[in-house]
């Protein structure tokens, strides 16, 4: 089939089928994917972006032998590929499932990315949980936001524990969810050694009203007035050279600015 395509057909044909394979794993449809890979790479057989795709589909359905073949494959072909090294080390510790485990069927909700003030805030998880648990996460999962006396543990699907948000936003959060707001979190950026997760504020209880979740530092106006600094200088400068009566004029107009 592939041989009576021509090379622009391919091109095109490609650009469908990664444009479905990345959907996909957004929704969580790693059988799915696995195929749509496969069917990019029966045409560009050297295609490390398809491999790696193909390699995290594997993971997600706890096909470690075949995950650890694709991203082999793309190191094949592009040998400094981070992606694929990272994962690999990621793969060696782990053994086949024989049913797929319970992450990636819990996807959050992709509204949940879009930042918004006061309501969303990014954090970088603490203590991570080990190796095992964390290879069974991926990004774009819902995480449950769980309080253990003073902590703020992030568990998923299975309740395993992922890691804990750092103690200052933790008490904070902690102490709005005694109030009755709830939180939904899921996972923003994950790596070897770097959970990073997106926290929203799902609903408000009256009693909270007017108190923000995630407040953020004003730098916008000392920003301005060191960007201003250097007419304050000359305006002073000017003020003891034209006398007086200039003087109180410049005042004015700085306390204006």
């Amino acid at each position: 089939m592939t041989q009576t395509l021509s090379a622009e057909e391919k091109l095109r044909l490609k650009k469908q089928w990664t444009d479905l394979a990345i959907r996909q794993a957004q929704e969580g449809q790693w059988g799915e994917a696995v195929t749509t890979n496969k069917n990019i790479l029966n045409i560009f057989p050297q295609d490390p972006e398809a491999y790696n795709r193909l390699g995290k589909a594997y993971s997600e359905l706890g096909q470690y032998s075949e995950a650890r073949q694709a991203y082999s494959q793309t190191l094949k072909y592009s040998p400094a590929n981070t992606i694929a090294k990272k994962n690999l080390d990621r793969l060696q510790t782990l053994q086949d499932a024989s049913t797929p485990g319970p992450v990636g069927v819990d996807r959050i909700d992709p509204r949940l990315f879009i930042e918004e003030t006061g309501k969303t805030g990014i954090t970088e998880l603490i203590n991570l949980g080990p190796a095992p648990v964390l290879s069974r996460i991926g990004v774009g999962d819902r995480i449950n936001l769980v309080v253990d006396g003073h902590r703020l543990l992030a568990r998923n699907a299975a309740q395993e524990t992922i890691g804990q948000i750092e103690p200052r936003l933790a008490g904070r959060l902690i102490s709005y969810i005694k109030e009755g707001n709830r939180y939904a979190a899921g996972i923003l950026t994950l790596d070897i050694h770097l959970v990073r997760i997106i926290v929203r504020e799902e609903y408000q209880h009256p009693n909270m009203f007017g108190t923000v979740s995630f407040p953020r530092r004003v730098v916008a106006i000392l920003s301005v007035l060191i960007s201003r600094i250097p007419f304050y200088v000359m305006t002073v400068r000017k003020m003891m050279r034209w006398g007086p009566m200039m003087s109180i004029m410049m005042v004015v107009m700085i306390r204006k600015i």
